[in-house]
């Protein structure tokens, strides 16, 4: 017998909130990468003073442009979770929004969990608009593994800013700023509004953050067409677009058999029956594993790891004392499913391994939010896709379209039938999101404001 049962918990993109029987080990030091290449410096106005309740800065350089420092004021606010500064970081947006001269709106789903939307009306201010998302809370850190204190936006002498979030996702939002800053000083208004985003909670779900926005009225008002959110870094010179996300499926796996003393042979005990299922579990791995090893996409690319379904076991528990066979048992899995396969086909296979045993209890975390695998070239996503690609060749970038393997805050927008593409300018630096001493290089901050200069009027002159 199974028993299937839903926990609201997420835990697919989860670090604080974790459930008690999980456990985290420590990441490895990251590796060293060549920094990104020169690009011209952004002029504008602004300051490197340090909120006060966030880590202390070093002393200012004086050859910063402008939206460095204030890049690096936006960093050293200190909105880790558990305990994210979302008053700070409301101020600081409430700041930009009247040096640049934005509309500026703030909405709360849950006291303290502030969303704040800044607003450049368009032109045509009743056609669909488009929503720039940027998460602002950020993963917890282990100081001691940071060669510069996390919260301090360190610059080096070769210009990599060394701050939690530098990466994941603080500077995208910052550039979209900066880019809206730069068109309008050259006196643009867009065809089509704009809303810059600011969110809570992604880190840990976003079930007290997008989930709950996107059922406001607020959120209904803005009437979005089209949404970027964040990607992720390459090692090379490509720029990856994730233009769907796998849908995790945490699945606790519980036990119960016979017990006895540990001087016996005893047979059908929890853990014997956990077992037998973990190592079903772990032959779906096995197939998902050589999947990614041989399988090509459509075009002929291979596939890469959001093609492909990963099932790891992350926590073993059982048994009180060692001279005690356990009656109980529990194992914990970390599922995430792709698009590439019918999700409830997936999970209703899962809980077929389960009725085979007596006994056996699954429990699936979180709130699935799957949704079809989009064409990228179909009529929801070709016009944005093709203004990217164009503004992307024009600079001479390789874009990379992929399933994301974890999880962002676009996969509710996708989950409403809003198209959303993920993408962060990080190209030539290594994947340093959630782990020690994150960085980005100045000059590619700079580089990446140039290419949201571009982006943004192509993705705005789209006839409604």
């Amino acid at each position: 017998m199974v028993e299937a049962k839903e926990d609201s918990t997420d835990v697919s993109n989860t670090v604080p909130h974790r459930p008690p029987f999980e456990k985290m080990f420590p990441k490895p030091d990251p590796p060293t990468a060549p920094t990104s290449s020169p690009a011209a410096h952004i002029k504008g106005n602004g300051t490197a003073n340090c909120n006060g309740k966030a880590s202390a800065a070093p002393h200012a350089d004086e050859d910063v442009p402008p939206s460095v420092a204030r890049f690096q004021t936006y960093l050293r606010i200190n909105t880790a979770q558990p305990k994210p500064d979302y008053a700070a970081a409301t101020e600081w947006f409430r700041g930009q929004a009247q040096e640049i001269g934005l509309e500026f709106r703030t909405h709360d789903c849950v006291p303290g969990k502030t969303f704040s939307v800044l607003t450049l009306v368009g032109r045509n201010p009743s056609a669909p608009t488009l929503f720039l998302n940027s998460h602002i809370d950020v993963v917890p850190v282990d100081e001691e593994h940071w060669t510069s204190p996390p919260f301090a936006a360190e610059r080096r002498p070769n210009g990599d800013i060394v701050a939690r979030g530098a990466q994941d996702m603080k500077i995208v939002g910052v550039q979209y700023l900066e880019a809206i800053r730069v068109l309008k000083a050259r006196g643009w208004v867009p065809e089509h509004t704009i809303h810059v985003c600011f969110t809570p909670d992604e880190e840990i779900g976003g079930i007290e953050g997008m989930m709950l926005f996107l059922k406001t009225d607020f959120f209904k008002e803005l009437n979005i067409g089209f949404s970027l959110d964040e990607g992720i870094s390459n090692l090379g010179n490509e720029i990856t677009v994730f233009y769907a996300e796998r849908t995790g499926c945490h699945t606790l796996i519980s036990a119960h058999g016979k017990t006895g003393h540990g001087s016996q042979f005893i047979a059908e005990s929890g853990p014997d029956k956990l077992l037998r299922l973990v190592d079903k579990f772990n032959g779906l791995r096995r197939e998902e594993e050589t999947k990614l090893k041989t399988s090509t996409r459509d075009d002929g690319s291979p596939y890469a790891l959001g093609d492909v379904t990963t099932l790891n076991l992350v926590s073993l528990k059982s048994g009180k004392a060692p001279n005690i066979v356990p009656g109980d048992a529990e194992a914990l899995f970390d599922i995430r499913v792709t698009p590439r396969t019918d999700y409830y086909a997936f999970r209703s296979k899962l809980e077929s391994f389960a009725r085979e045993e007596s006994g056996v209890h699954l429990t699936f975390y979180g709130k699935p939010t799957p949704s079809p695998l989009p064409e990228l070239e179909g009529p929801q996503y070709g016009p944005y896709w093709s203004r990217l690609d164009e503004v992307a060749k024009k600079r001479g970038l390789v874009l990379k379209p992929e399933i994301f393997p974890a999880g962002s805050d676009a996969r509710y927008l996708r989950g409403i039938g809003i198209p959303a593409l993920g993408i962060s300018y990080l190209k030539n630096t290594p994947v340093l999101l959630h782990d020690h001493d994150e960085y980005v290089n100045d000059k590619l901050f700079l580089e990446g404001i140039d290419f949201y200069v571009d982006l943004l009027p192509a993705l705005t002159s789209l006839e409604a």
